[in-house]
């Protein structure tokens, strides 16, 4: 049943990966920043360590990761890879400019990279041969 169980959360995670990297080479920096979301979810998503109701509440609740911490040692560099992207999104509404896009482009990738770095570190990630 585990297997199972990882082989769903691993293609749940591939099939997210891939929109990610659609909207990456389509330069559309909110819907791959809204992807890596999702795969942040997907990597600590355990659903019967929770209650059911706790599970509905959260699906509902807008602010989500305020009130649900997925894991204690990554949630203040995510928290801190948001307000970068968040940072770089005001700055370009402001200022549509190639340095502008540059920013927000960088503060996604970052997160991107970090992303692919704690789903190996969790197991979840296949090697290429």
């Amino acid at each position: 049943m585990k297997t199972q169980l990882n082989l769903a959360q691993l293609r749940r995670l591939n099939e997210l990966w891939l929109e990610a990297e659609d909207a990456a080479e389509k330069a559309e920096y909110t819907k791959w920043n809204e992807c890596l979301d999702r795969i942040y979810i997907n990597l600590f998503y355990n659903i019967s360590k929770y209650p059911r109701e706790l599970i509905k509440k959260l699906k509902k609740n807008k602010k989500m990761a305020d009130i649900f911490i997925l894991d204690e040692s990554s949630e203040p560099i995510w928290k801190d890879l948001t307000k970068q992207i968040l940072k770089a999104k005001r700055e370009l509404k402001k200022k549509d400019c190639y340095m502008s896009r540059t920013r927000l482009y960088r503060a996604v990738m970052v997160k991107d990279i970090w992303l692919r770095k704690l789903q190996r570190k969790r197991g979840l990630y296949l090697e290429e041969e």
